[in-house]
């Protein structure tokens, strides 16, 4: 099990950020809201690629409390990390199954029982 932490970094002027480091097991579902400028994007982008206070942000995102393996910031077939965001429209008319399959194709995965287990 992976656990994501994310630890606060500074907003765009500089200030620290307030919030508690946050915790991310599998299985979670979280939204990410906000006005328009606020963050929302750069917020996961930090998530995405495992920011180690090399970001706007500052922040740093830890796997199981401590800093990712550099095949998983590296090599996108070992990232635990799925992002699929709201402009992904040649998407659209697949399922999240098909999705998934697709993903896996990719990557050359061919556990028979990922997908469900997802």
């Amino acid at each position: 099990m992976h656990t994501i932490t994310i630890l606060p970094g500074h907003d765009r002027h500089g200030n620290p950020e307030t919030f508690e480091p946050l915790h991310l097991r599998p299985g979670d579902t979280i939204a990410i809201v906000g006005p328009t400028g606020s963050g929302k994007s750069a917020f996961i982008n930090d998530i995405e690629v495992f920011a180690q206070g090399d970001t706007a942000t500052g922040r740093r995102i830890l796997l199981n409390g401590a800093p990712p393996p550099e095949q998983f910031v590296r090599d996108p077939a070992c990232k635990p990390i799925a992002l699929i965001t709201q402009t992904t429209k040649c998407l659209a008319d697949l399922t999240v199954g098909e999705f998934l399959a697709m993903h896996l194709r990719a990557r050359k995965i061919t556990e028979c029982d990922l997908i469900e287990r997802t």
